[in-house]
C-alpha cells in the first residue's frame, strides 16, 4: 500500500495556511520535505489506523516517520525503492 508520511489533507491544510508568509522556494522546500511516501503492508497500515494515526501525526517531534513509530511500526526494516530505468 502507498502511504503518505504525512496525510495528505493535513499537510495541504498547513501549507494553504501559510502560502502568503512564505516565499516561495521556502514553500517548496516545505513540501519536499513533508511530502515523503512509504509502501507498507496491509498489517502497517492496519496498525497505523488502529492507533489512531490513519488521518492525524502524533503530537511529537519523532520527523517524519512519527506516526510509524508511534503505531509500533519497525521503521529500520524499511528500504528504499530501487530507482527504475525507463525502457527504451
Amino acid at each position: 500500500m502507498f502511504e503518505h508520511l504525512e496525510p495528505r489533507v493535513l499537510l495541504m491544510a498547513d501549507l494553504l495556511e501559510r502560502a502568503d508568509e512564505w516565499s516561495p522556494e521556502t514553500f517548496a522546500a516545505e513540501l519536499h520535505r513533508r511530502a515523503g511516501a512509504a509502501v507498507v503492508t496491509v498489517e502497517d497500515d492496519r496498525l497505523l489506523t488502529a492507533s489512531g494515526l490513519g488521518r492525524t501525526m502524533p503530537a511529537t517531534s519523532a520527523g517524519p516517520w512519527a506516526r510509524y513509530v508511534a503505531a509500533g511500526i519497525d521503521v529500520s526494516t524499511f528500504q528504499p525503492l530501487a530507482p527504475t530505468t525507463p525502457p527504451e
